[in-house]
């Protein structure tokens, strides 16, 4: 490549931004105004919002945004006190930033800079390192965990979202594997390729040793995590359960995820067609959980419960 895979990672967001890419697209002037009010919520990962209390109160808190552009969730940690740095080596990105910050009102110090490099920040600088899922677009993550772990203080944060790999195994519709891992287009042709076809960027698995093992290594010490899914797609569809084409009369939830907070689990609303089951865990899942269904067809059902069509006469 005549490009660095990083110069070819920033043209490829730049391009997505441009494009609507959802991560790319800041917040409102309402929901700034909601955040201030305390009605707020930010994503590490797609779907599942951070749990606030992992947080505290941000008053004079000093915050980096770590490749986490795009005017999402730096304008939240403002609305709520924080004073704000940002680091993110998309132009598009970084723009967004200026914009929110132009419109509310507010100071930030913006950086334009590449994280797989060392952080242009003294020891011991930052209270939180809130990090979304962008690690996937660098090779080794190891090294950005002991550059974290330089620039916070001492007892202070890092909030992180992770991927396991899960997605880089299957092909764009998500039906068949097609992928062992790890995949490194760096050094496997093939998937170079298959992120070209996609318009992928570059991208890279990482394994839970790497990245969980890497801030342990690193110096951190793990106080919380949970799950989430895909925001689309079939991988997120099958952690579903629809029912709506069977015969099953009712469907009973026994949840047995050890997580902290609990699992939740969701059902589809009365009023809208089909029947859908799905559980959102919120907690890591511990060694032997899980969650069991148990449903009984409409014939197995008491008579009382069965659904019944009558027409009636009066006689006399």
């Amino acid at each position: 490549m005549s490009k660095s895979y990083q110069e070819i990672n920033a043209e490829t967001i730049d391009r997505w931004v441009e494009e609507g890419w959802e991560w790319g697209q800041p917040i409102s002037h309402e929901t700034y105004l909601n955040a201030k009010n305390g009605n707020w919520n930010v994503l590490l990962t797609p779907v599942n919002p951070v749990p606030h209390e992992w947080f505290g109160n941000l008053k004079d808190k000093k915050i980096l945004g770590l490749a986490s552009g795009g005017g999402q969730q730096m304008p939240i940690f403002v609305a709520l006190g924080a004073n704000c740095t940002v680091l993110d080596y998309s132009d598009k990105q970084l723009e967004a930033e200026k914009m929110v910050a132009e419109r509310e009102k507010y100071e930030i110090e913006i950086i334009k800079a590449d994280m797989t490099k060392k952080l242009p920040f003294a020891d011991n600088s930052f209270d939180i390192i809130f990090h979304p899922v962008s690690n996937s677009y660098i090779e080794k993550v190891e090294p950005v965990f002991k550059e974290c772990y330089r620039i916070l203080k001492k007892g202070g944060i890092l909030l992180c979202g992770l991927d396991i790999g899960t997605n880089y195994t299957v092909d764009e519709k998500e039906e068949k594997i097609i992928n062992s891992l790890p995949f490194n287009p760096l050094v496997n042709e093939e998937q170079r390729k298959q992120l070209e076809e996609q318009d992928c960027g570059i991208q890279f698995s990482h394994t839970i040793s790497e990245q969980i093992g890497g801030q342990l290594k690193a110096g951190f010490r793990l106080t919380d995590i949970y799950d989430d899914t895909n925001g689309f797609g079939r991988l997120r569809e099958l952690n579903r359960l629809d029912y709506t084409d069977t015969n099953i009369g009712d469907m009973r939830v026994n949840d047995t995820v050890a997580t902290a907070p609990a699992a939740r689990i969701v059902r589809s609303p009365e009023a809208v067609p089909g029947k859908v089951i799905a559980l959102e865990s919120a907690g890591w899942l511990m060694p032997g959980s899980g969650v069991a269904f148990t449903w009984t067809l409409y014939e197995e059902l008491p008579q009382t419960e069965q659904p019944e069509a009558a027409a009636s006469s009066r006689e006399g």
